[in-house]
């Protein structure tokens, strides 16, 4: 059986701060590159202020100065945004209210590929960010 949103978000790792084996981002080899936690995400996340947004490239850039790190790996960043929507959705289905949950969607403006991954579609994202003044696209993709 396949690990819920949830279990993916508490995998129980630890973050990791390690020279790069290779160029990152613009980044040379040894560069000291923050490997984050889902749970360094969320807390990212939810500190955007309502009605704020933040790019992936201004939360990695921020997770790596928070870390005394040069650069947050971006794969990492892009992953663990989504499993912090997935697990907000499984948390909204659980009856949670909107309020508690994690606003990732300060975090996926209209063009952003994380988008497109999301099981649960664009809508409830469309709908949050309207609530909060944020750009939508024309027409959910």
């Amino acid at each position: 059986m396949a690990k819920s949103w949830t279990e993916k978000f508490t995998n129980g790792k630890t973050p990791i701060v390690a020279p790069s084996i290779r160029k990152v981002s613009g980044f040379p080899p040894g560069s000291l590159m923050l490997i984050p936690t889902p749970s360094q995400v969320d807390s990212y996340i939810r500190s955007i202020p309502s009605g704020e947004e933040r790019s992936l490239q201004q939360m990695s850039m921020e997770l790596a100065q928070s870390a005394g790190a040069e650069l947050t790996c971006p794969m990492c960043c892009g992953l663990f945004l989504r499993i912090c929507a997935e697990k907000a959705f499984e948390d909204l289905e659980a009856g949670k209210p909107k309020d508690a949950i994690t606003p990732f969607w300060r975090m996926i403006p209209p063009k952003s590929p994380v988008r497109k991954k999301l099981s649960f579609g664009v809508e409830l994202v469309d709908t949050m960010r309207a609530g909060e003044g944020a750009s939508v696209p024309a027409t959910s993709s």
